[in-house]
């Protein structure tokens, strides 16, 4: 049976796990293509500059040259967008799927047992029957909203939608000023494929933050 003092290592542990992966991510992951203007514009000077080459003024007209030219940027600059949509929402889903290892590994060391469980919410209820009321914490509920965004990063549209929808709609609010409302869930049918769900690096910060708190909590 592992003692307090042990479990205590263990959680300080998972603690400087996440805090490792917020610093190195936010260092050196989460500024790729952060430059997504400087990109596109150097695609459409190149672009322009590759057209100009083979200019002839008795068949080329300059001004369709310019249009050529911006039309390239514009894609370059709509791809890394979504890139970096997805490698944002990638980072979310790791962090959250690394909290769920660290539950299991928690109820390994305490129960020794070997055992294996068909879905995280078993595996809540076995840790919970070792004496850890966790499910009612805060904390806990926190994360529980952030599985729900990682299913539906995953999965699109469906139940974990409809349940995030209801407990955080701040994630499918991509209005603006000039096109006002807009859900772009709704709009494109993917959570993928298009930037669909208002994810921000905050909320990378505050995933990993609240996996933090969580096992504060317990400590």
């Amino acid at each position: 049976m592992v003692t307090q003092q042990e479990l205590q290592n263990l959680i300080q542990r998972f603690i400087r796990n996440i805090e490792d992966l917020q610093s190195i991510v936010k260092k050196d992951y989460l500024t790729v293509n952060s430059d997504l203007e400087e990109q596109a514009n150097n695609a459409s000077e190149q672009e322009y500059n590759r057209l100009i080459e083979i200019y002839t003024s008795e068949n080329d007209d300059i001004s369709a040259l310019l249009d050529k030219s911006q039309e390239v940027g514009l894609e370059k600059y709509l791809l890394l967008k979504v890139m970096r949509y997805r490698n944002l929402a990638n980072w979310i889903c790791n962090v959250i799927e690394i909290w769920e290892q660290q539950m299991y590994l928690l109820y390994s060391e305490i129960k020794q047992d070997g055992r294996k469980f068909n879905n995280f919410n078993q595996l809540v209820k076995e840790i919970e029957n070792l004496g850890l009321q966790i499910s009612g914490m805060i904390e806990y509920h926190n994360l529980e909203n952030k599985r729900l965004l990682v299913n539906v990063i995953k999965h699109s549209e469906g139940t974990s939608e409809e349940k995030l929808r209801n407990e955080c709609p701040k994630y499918f609010d991509n209005s603006t000023e000039l096109f006002g409302d807009m859900d772009n869930l709704k709009t494109y049918k993917t959570s993928l494929g298009e930037v669909a769900l208002n994810i921000t690096e905050e909320d990378f910060d505050e995933t990993c933050f609240q996996i933090i708190d969580f096992w504060k909590a317990i400590l």
